[in-house]
């Protein structure tokens, strides 16, 4: 039997709060539902996974994820405390790896490694998609393909909304549990902005003077 999640009275509030406290200190509509995945192998290499410029536009913010490390563990603890899921992510993705940089819960392996293959990682499907997704059991999603996430690691649900960098999706915030589950159309809605407020953080934090740019409307000054 699946739980649903949802967040409880005042919850909405407390974590734009919480978001923005961090934001400060370290300077979709309802999520997509599909029944099964694509190996990474075959994604075609014109699909956005493999776009030059979304490539480009991710691996830049690495050393910005890296410093906002300890800011992102709190806000995914803060997260993982209001929805009651056992682990919250931020991630970039590449082409052929999501990297991990700042998270809550995850298995210690999983965590320790900072990694792992777009092939079984549910974010690569937020790019492909260009929104939010929700698997409501990965084990449905996975079927007939081997998964260390499902099957070694134990996670059944997941959600994931897109950090985008002006038109392209370049990571992840991302909601994990061990149990199947639905979330509330609000809770995906908080999600959304919530990973509109963790791009701007990587924003003010990169170092090419890009704080400026307008992530939600996609357009750089001139």
């Amino acid at each position: 039997m699946s739980r649903r999640y949802a967040l409880r009275p005042g919850e909405t509030d407390n974590m734009m709060v919480t978001m923005q406290q961090y934001i400060i200190a370290s300077t979709g509509d309802g999520g997509e539902r599909d029944a099964g995945l694509q190996p990474w192998s075959s994604v075609a290499a014109s699909s956005p996974l493999h776009s030059v410029q979304r490539l480009a536009a991710a691996s830049r913010f690495a050393g910005a994820g890296a410093a906002l490390a300890a800011d992102f563990h709190t806000l995914a603890k803060a997260v993982a405390g209001a929805l009651e899921v056992k682990a919250v992510a931020v991630n970039l993705v590449l082409s052929a790896r999501v990297w991990i940089v700042g998270s809550y819960g995850l298995p210690s392996r999983l965590a320790k490694a900072g990694s792992l293959p777009t092939a079984w990682a549910p974010c690569t499907r937020v790019v492909l998609q260009n929104g939010a997704v929700v698997f409501e059991d990965l084990r449905d999603a996975y079927r007939g393909q081997a998964n260390p996430v499902v099957s070694e690691h134990g996670m059944r649900f997941y959600i994931g909304v897109p950090l985008r960098f002006r038109s392209d999706v370049i990571g992840t915030l991302c909601v994990l549990d061990d149990r199947p589950a639905a979330l509330s159309a609000e809770a995906v809605t908080v999600l959304a902005a919530i990973g509109d407020e963790v791009m701007r953080a990587l924003l003010e934090q990169e170092p090419h003077g890009e704080g400026a740019i307008d992530v939600l409307g996609a357009t750089p000054p001139h």
